[in-house]
């Protein structure tokens, strides 16, 4: 999460019983100790069944170790059970940092899945990391281009961390 941009989340939930015609689903994001006393919705969904609410972690969000969400439906009013772990999420201030040498290019940025990063001619080591700081994809390169197929990663927003022995730099990746 940035201070200015959302990061999605699919919020998957199951149901016991019958649920009325017109019921809205409701997932709450916890304060970033776990508690629900002044929760935040994250998104909704007008459903009888099982499902997966489309969410949004707000831009802005604190950073914090300790989030949970939950899910409650209107009509028959019922609060489910929170997801049952810790979500971590990682607010960050800067997500492109550059340095006057040199210059990494991510392209293309949205992608579909195919993505390539033009590497200054240096070892480089990116990792790719979702909305909940996870890392889900990591190489290590020397390529003045660097190819990353991340076709089997979920629609929303990433962050690429790119690592030299001297570098560090945070590049916004918006997969569709």
């Amino acid at each position: 999460v940035t201070t200015t941009a959302s990061a999605s989340v699919d919020v998957p939930y199951t149901i016991t019983g019958t649920f009325n015609s017109g019921n809205v689903f409701t997932a709450f994001l916890s304060d970033a100790s776990g508690s629900f006393v002044l929760p935040t919705v994250i998104g909704t969904l007008v459903a009888t069944a099982d499902g997966t609410i489309t969410a949004n972690i707000p831009a802005g969000t604190p950073s914090g170790t300790a989030y949970r969400i939950r899910v409650i439906s209107d009509d028959p009013e019922i609060v489910g059970a929170d997801n049952g772990a810790d979500l971590t999420i990682t607010l960050v201030s800067s997500l492109e940092i550059t340095e006057n040498s040199k210059s990494i290019n991510l392209y293309p940025n949205p992608s579909k899945g195919k993505v390539y990063i033009d590497n200054p001619g240096e070892y480089y080591y990116f990792e790719v990391y979702n909305a909940l700081g996870q890392m889900v994809f990591a190489i290590e390169s020397y390529d003045s281009i660097v190819s990353m197929d991340l076709n089997g990663l979920k629609e929303g927003l990433y962050i690429v961390n790119c690592i030299s022995p001297t570098d560090t730099k945070l590049i916004k990746l918006i997969l569709k």
